[in-house]
């Protein structure tokens, strides 16, 4: 979050999902969302969900947008219950700068959240501006190992079942008589 400088006063970080709302006060969200500088739309809804594609399926999906690979490196931009019906999720490459705005005309300020944990308040002096991490890659090489590991163990339980039936399914052929006691 900054007052308009490159520096800001506020830094977090996200893995899932950022969430720009109205808080706790009923009036509706009134912000202006830029990509690369350039206005994209004003949004008036109840917030503004900007998601990775490891947090495309939570929040983000149940306001309707769609899911997003983990491989794909891109970030998503979900509308939440918006008062206008022409603006949909969209889809923007993770290279994007994404701005957020306080209109001035804005009743109330807005609340931010990072991974659904309660942040700083967004006034209508201040910029959010949300970029992609450099730890992406880091967090890539870390979600295959997570992988491969899963496939193992999952392999091994199988291994471990077919070995379970094999056993009994050769005792069960065995006459009772003739096994050992």
């Amino acid at each position: 979050i900054t007052h308009g400088s490159e520096t800001p006063d506020v830094s977090n970080t996200a893995l899932n999902e950022i969430v720009v709302d109205r808080g706790s006060h009923h009036y509706l969200s009134n912000l202006e969302l830029f990509v690369n500088d350039n206005l994209v739309t004003q949004v008036q809804a109840d917030g503004i969900i900007i998601a990775t594609p490891t947090g495309s399926t939570a929040y983000s999906l149940s306001a309707g947008a769609g899911m997003v690979h983990p491989a794909v490196p891109a970030i998503l931009i979900t509308p939440i219950c918006p008062h206008s019906l022409s603006f949909r999720p969209i889809v923007v490459p993770s290279t994007s700068v994404i701005k957020i705005k306080v209109v001035p005309e804005a009743r109330k300020h807005a609340v931010v959240s990072f991974d659904g944990r309660l942040g700083p308040e967004l006034q209508k002096s201040q910029d959010l501006i949300i970029k992609a991490s450099k730890v992406r890659q880091y967090l890539k090489q870390l979600q295959f190992l997570f992988c491969v590991f899963s496939i193992r163990y999952q392999l091994y339980l199988a291994w471990i079942t077919i070995g379970l039936i094999r056993y009994r399914t050769c005792l069960h052929g065995i006459p009772a008589s003739s096994r050992k006691r």
